[in-house]
């Protein structure tokens, strides 16, 4: 049975050299890192060996840590978390310390949208020859960080509209112009569609029919979206939580009338919500599918930034 020691005294019981460092970062606890030091003893060293790390940021969720001997020459190494967890993403780092008093990294992995019980293993294995240290006990330290995915990098301005221009839409007050969509009439100014969109500028500059009849009718998009997007024009955010689908419909809309911010606005968001390879993959392809060229540079140096996290 594997003995597993507060970090914090670890070093002193286990390590001379108190000063060494880990992957060039020092001995120590960090926001969302979980340290862990194991003491597996020699007589134990060719069965199964376990230990619990609870993890600081919510004790309720534990891992446990499995050694199993391989040959009697070799360990291999897993971990299962108690709890499912999900939207989070975790890297997992084994360090041991060698027959020369030295700590050296063994094997790292990333894990996302964790299930309960499955085992997740490491890829290298443990070789006792080279881990074995005085008392011929095998001394680990495990590492144990939550990632934080690297948002995308745009600029995007405060808000600039006033307040009373948008109670002005909602008490349907001085309105002079209808958007009508699934039967519904939606009453606007033209001044402040004007003043976002230079699409709708140009329509009430020219003698289209919307602009003669002061009325416009949106067919290829639900209503929901059109409300979403007027209202972005009122206020210029957005801050109603959409889903994918309802953020990819408010980008094409965006798109339509040219509202470049708001297609910042749904990038970020659409990012926030990619968990793994498949969901990245996923939302590029939408993009490519509408020949979006800047826009899948910006999804691809997304997937690179995070390439660690989304594996």
């Amino acid at each position: 049975m594997a003995v597993d020691i507060n970090f914090s005294s670890v070093i002193g019981e286990i390590f001379s050299d108190t000063t060494q460092t880990l992957n060039g970062e020092k001995y120590g606890y960090g926001e969302n890192i979980n340290w862990i030091g194991i003491i597996i003893p020699k007589r134990t060293a060719q069965s199964a060996s376990c230990c619990r790390v609870m993890l600081q940021e919510n004790p309720k969720i534990s891992c446990d840590l499995e050694f199993h001997a391989i040959d009697g020459m070799r360990l291999c190494s897993c971990v299962q978390f108690s709890h499912i967890v999900t939207n989070k993403h975790y890297q997992i780092t084994l360090y041991y310390l060698n027959s020369k008093n030295k700590v050296e990294k063994e094997d790292s992995i990333n894990l996302t949208n964790i299930t309960k019980s499955t085992m997740y293993n490491f890829k290298k294995q443990f070789y006792l020859r080279e881990i074995m240290y005085k008392s011929e006990n095998i001394c680990i330290l495990c590492k144990i960080i939550e990632i934080k995915i690297t948002p995308v990098k745009m600029d995007i301005s405060k808000n600039l509209m006033s307040t009373k221009c948008l109670s002005l839409y909602e008490e349907k007050k001085l309105s002079d112009f209808k958007i009508i969509c699934d039967d519904q009439e939606i009453y606007v100014h033209k001044i402040i569609l004007v003043c976002q969109s230079d699409v709708f500028q140009a329509m009430f500059e020219n003698p289209m029919k919307e602009s003669r009849d002061d009325v416009l009718v949106i067919n290829d998009f639900e209503l929901k979206i059109v409300e979403l997007m007027i209202r972005y024009l009122y206020t210029d955010e957005m801050t109603e939580k959409l889903s994918e689908e309802e953020l990819k419909q408010l980008f094409l809309i965006a798109n339509k009338y040219n509202l470049e911010k708001l297609k910042k606005i749904c990038l970020t968001e659409l990012c926030s919500l990619i968990t793994d390879y498949k969901k990245a993959l996923n939302i590029l392809a939408f993009f490519e599918s509408y020949n979006f060229g800047d826009i899948n540079d910006l999804m691809i140096q997304f997937i690179k930034d995070n390439k660690e996290i989304l594996m």
